[in-house]
């Protein structure tokens, strides 16, 4: 019987980390970095930021309020009463996303649609809210 051999994940180091993150700030797409920025530096799961909407950003106290995940098989409660939470942003993250609404915004006037409120945050070039294996896909890319 053959086994088949299992990778140990291993998680990145500060340095490699902050690699990543300047080199995809330089070089990737605006989605990418906004995406990569937050999950560096919150803790958030990714399930809880392709379910982040405009109205669960509040950039004047400069907080996140975490009250959903989204993944195949929809959006709905977190894992545990604990998941529900408010995450403080750094003013890099807060500008950055106040950057990525800008562009989101102006991304959907070229649709003929204005932002709203319950609009994902993240979402691709063609105005499609990106799913937890988009996300898994960036990670794997480091």
């Amino acid at each position: 019987m053959l086994v088949k051999p299992t990778l140990k994940k291993q998680a990145l180091t500060a340095a490699k980390l902050e690699e990543i993150l300047v080199t995809t700030k330089a070089t990737e797409n605006a989605t990418r970095y906004a995406i990569l920025l937050p999950l560096a530096t919150t803790g958030m799961r990714k399930g809880e930021l392709a379910a982040l909407t405009w109205k669960d950003i509040d950039f004047e106290s400069k907080t996140i309020a975490i009250t959903k995940t989204r993944d195949e098989y929809g959006v709905r409660d977190p894992k545990t009463r604990n998941s529900i939470r408010t995450i403080n942003m750094s003013s890099e993250l807060a500008e950055h996303l106040a950057s990525f609404k800008s562009w989101c915004a102006e991304s959907k006037k070229v649709y003929g649609s204005e932002l709203e409120d319950d609009d994902y945050v993240f979402i691709t070039a063609n105005l499609e809210p990106i799913s937890s294996s988009y996300i898994v896909k960036i990670l794997h890319i480091y």
